[in-house]
């Protein structure tokens, strides 16, 4: 996902946009460690980007941190687990929900070292 947002941000009509990165965190200690990766990851793969890692509100789903968090940007990218056997629908559906009433989106299967859940049917 940070080289897609990379190899997008050196288009010119998005030259001039601000990359964040936001994670959610289910506890304190899930925060802390990956903000420190990030932390690290960031200056060796050299993009610029805002890190930002929040622990999800109990009472909140995922879902609606997502959309709370990205009401005004114009792109978002969500890293996506894959599926498990059978769980298509599930997931389909699970998709489909976190896109409603988003701005752009990009659903992206994060192909790196990953600290943290990727969005899958059961996390909410």
């Amino acid at each position: 996902m940070l080289l897609l947002s990379y190899l997008l941000s050196r288009n010119t009509e998005w030259r001039n946009a601000r990359i964040r990165i936001l994670s959610v965190a289910s506890n304190q200690m899930a925060k802390e460690q990956t903000e420190r990766f990030l932390a690290k990851l960031i200056p060796e793969i050299r993009i610029a980007a805002e890190i930002e890692v929040r622990i999800k509100p109990e009472g909140m789903s995922v879902v609606e941190m997502i959309h709370e968090e990205s009401a005004d940007v114009d792109l978002v990218m969500l890293g996506l687990a894959l599926p498990e056997e059978g769980q298509e629908d599930a997931y389909a559906e699970r998709i489909a929900e976190l896109a409603e009433g988003l701005p752009s989106f990009f659903f992206v299967h994060n192909g790196s070292l990953f600290i943290g859940e990727l969005v899958s049917p059961g996390v909410e």
